[in-house]
C-alpha cells in the first residue's frame, strides 16, 4: 500500500474500502474444529468448499487450503495434520503437502478424529450400516488400522451414531450421540477394552477435556462438567453448533476459551471456558470463491492514485479499476482504512507527509498473508498490533507512528531489517522487542535493527556479558556474537 498526496482533493474526502462480507470469513458447512498447539492456530474443516481454514485464537482468518475431499475432519499432533473425507484418512505436513496415501476406512460415515492426545495413534469414529458404528485405532506411522471397537446397539460397548472422540490418559471417550451418553474405552497397546459409560440425558456431538473440566457440545447447547460428568456440576448455555475445541489462555483477559463450529449457520463462536459467555462470532454462509479485490468506495467523489500510478475515480459506490490496485490514498485529511488485500500482495509502503494521516487501526492488515515488506512512517495516531501480522515479513518499518505500535515480533522469523524508532514505546515494550529478537537469534541472519529516537532505550547494564540476562546485554551479544547492526539511544 502506498499513500501519496492529492493536493487537489476536497478537504473532507474519505476513502473507505470494504466488502459486504469478507470472503475469507465465509463457510460452507464447517464441521470439526481443533486447536493445533504446534501451529498456535485453529483448524476448521470446511466441508462444503473442501478446504481447511487456519485461524488465529481470536477467530480471525490466517490461511485457507484446498484439500479436495479431505475436509470432513481435521486434527494435528506436533508434526503432522490428519484429515479425513467420508471414507478415508490422509496425513499432511503443516504446509498441507500430502505425506501419505489415503487409507480407506470401511464404507464411509466418518464422523470425527482425535490425533493430538496419543503420540502413536489416531482415533476415528464412524457410522454406517455395513461396517457398524464405533471407532478405529489407526497407527500414525503408516496409517494402518490396528484395533477396532465396532458394534451397533444400546448395550455396554455398543454405539448408535458415535460422533466426537477424545483421547486422555490411555482412555478413549466417545460421544455416543443417539445413546445420549459418553462411552469410555481403555487402550493398552493395540488392545481396546470397554470400561464404562456416563449417561447425560441429551445427545452429545463432541467433547473436549482441559484436565479439570469436560466441555460437551449438543446440537443446541454447550455444557461444562467436572472430570467425571457429575450432573450436579453441570452448567450450560444455549449455543447451536457441531464441534468444539479448547484454546489455551492467550493473555488477552479471557483465560482459556472454547472455539465452536456451527455447520447450520456456517459460522464460528468463541466462548469463555470459565462461564461459557460469548466473546465473538465470525462467519457467514458462502463458498469463499469471490475475489478479495471486489471493492467498492464510499465517500466524497474525488480522484485517488493507486500504487501502480494510475488514477481511479472515487464517486460514491464506484468500483475502482483493480489492475495494480494495492491500497488507498488520501493526503489532506485524517482517515481510517479497512483493507482487503490481494493474496499475492508482498509489499506495502505507507509513507505520508501529513502528521496523523492515518488515524486508528489499518483494518484487516493481518490478511496480507504473503506480505514480506511493511513500511509505515509519520502516522502518530496509527494503531498497529505487530503480533497479528504475517510471519513472512522480512522488512518491518513502523517509525514516527506514536505509542500505538505494540505487540510481539517473535513470530517474524524471516526478519532482516527492523526499524521501530521514534514510536514512543515504553520501557516494557522496548525490552519485549529485544527479547523477541533474542529468541530468534539463531534464525535471523545479520539483521539491521534501529530502535533509535523516542523509544525508551532497552533496560539493563551496558557491559558485554558472556551469558546475557538483560536486554542491553543481549543487544551487545547480538552485535558481537551474531554480527548484527543495532542502533539505539543509550
Amino acid at each position: 500500500m502506498s499513500l501519496t498526496q492529492n493536493r487537489n482533493a476536497p478537504m473532507q474526502n474519505k476513502l473507505i474500502i470494504t466488502t459486504a462480507v469478507p470472503v475469507d470469513d465465509q463457510f460452507s458447512g464447517p464441521k470439526q474444529i481443533r486447536w493445533s498447539a504446534a501451529l498456535g492456530k485453529l483448524l476448521v474443516a470446511n466441508t462444503g468448499s473442501s478446504t481447511i481454514h487456519s485461524r488465529f485464537a481470536s477467530l480471525l482468518f490466517s490461511t485457507k487450503n484446498a484439500v479436495g475431499g479431505y475436509s470432513v475432519c481435521v486434527d494435528a499432533d506436533t508434526t503432522y495434520l490428519y484429515l479425513t473425507g467420508n471414507v478415508a484418512i490422509r496425513k499432511y505436513d503443516f504446509t498441507f503437502s500430502v505425506i501419505s496415501s489415503a487409507l480407506s476406512l470401511g464404507n464411509g460415515g466418518i464422523r470425527m478424529i482425535d490425533a493430538s492426545g496419543d503420540p502413536d495413534y489416531v482415533y476415528v469414529s464412524s457410522n454406517n450400516g455395513t461396517d457398524h458404528h464405533g471407532f478405529r485405532q489407526v497407527k500414525k506411522s503408516d496409517l494402518t488400522v490396528t484395533a477396532t471397537a465396532l458394534a451397533d446397539g444400546s448395550g455396554d460397548g455398543q454405539f448408535d451414531d458415535p460422533l466426537g472422540i477424545f483421547y486422555y490418559n490411555s482412555e478413549i471417550f466417545v460421544a455416543d450421540y443417539d445413546n445420549s451418553r459418553i462411552s469410555v474405552w481403555t487402550k493398552s497397546g493395540e488392545t481396546l477394552t470397554y470400561n464404562r459409560k456416563y449417561d447425560l440425558g441429551f445427545k452429545p456431538m463432541d467433547l473436549v477435556f482441559d484436565g479439570t473440566n469436560w466441555f460437551v457440545k449438543s446440537t443446541a447447547n454447550t455444557y461444562k462438567y467436572d472430570n467425571v460428568f457429575t450432573d450436579a456440576t453441570k452448567t450450560s448455555t444455549a449455543c447451536i453448533g457441531y464441534s468444539l475445541t479448547i484454546i489455551p489462555d492467550q493473555s488477552d483477559g479471557n483465560g482459556a476459551t472454547l472455539a465452536i463450529s456451527n455447520s447450520t449457520s456456517s459460522c464460528l463462536y468463541r466462548r469463555k471456558c470459565s462461564d461459557l459467555s460469548l466473546i465473538a462470532t465470525v462467519g457467514s454462509a458462502g463458498d469463499g470463491s469471490s475475489s478479495l479485490c471486489d471493492l467498492t468506495i464510499t465517500g466524497v467523489a474525488g480522484t485517488y492514485r493507486t500504487s501502480a500510478g494510475s488514477n481511479i475515480s472515487a464517486a460514491s459506490g464506484a468500483t475502482p479499476v483493480k489492475n495494480g490496485f494495492t491500497g488507498i490514498f488520501e493526503a489532506t485529511t485524517p482517515f481510517r482504512v479497512t483493507f482487503q488485500p490481494t493474496g499475492s500482495l508482498s509489499s506495502i509502503t505507507a509513507i505520508d507527509f501529513n502528521a496523523d494521516a492515518i488515524q486508528g487501526e489499518i483494518k484487516n492488515l493481518y490478511k496480507c498473508v504473503n506480505l514480506t515488506s511493511l513500511k509505515l512512517q509519520t502516522n502518530p495516531a496509527l494503531v498497529l498490533n505487530l503480533s497479528r501480522l504475517t510471519s513472512k515479513i522480512q522488512t518491518l518499518w513502523a517509525y514516527a507512528c506514536g505509542a500505538g505500535i505494540s505487540g510481539s515480533i517473535r513470530h517474524m522469523t524471516a526478519l532482516t531489517s527492523v526499524n521501530l524508532r521514534e514510536n514512543a514505546a515504553g520501557q516494557a515494550q522496548a525490552d519485549a522487542w529485544v527479547e523477541d529478537l533474542w529468541a530468534n537469534k539463531d534464525i535471523l541472519v545479520t539483521p539491521t535493527i534501529n530502535m533509535n529516537g523516542t523509544n525508551s532505550a532497552p533496560s539493563g547494564t551496558f557491559q558485554y556479558a558472556e551469558n546475557p540476562s538483560t536486554p542491553k546485554e543481549k543487544i551487545y551479544s547480538l552485535i558481537n556474537d551474531y554480527i548484527w547492526t543495532f542502533i539505539f539511544t543509550a
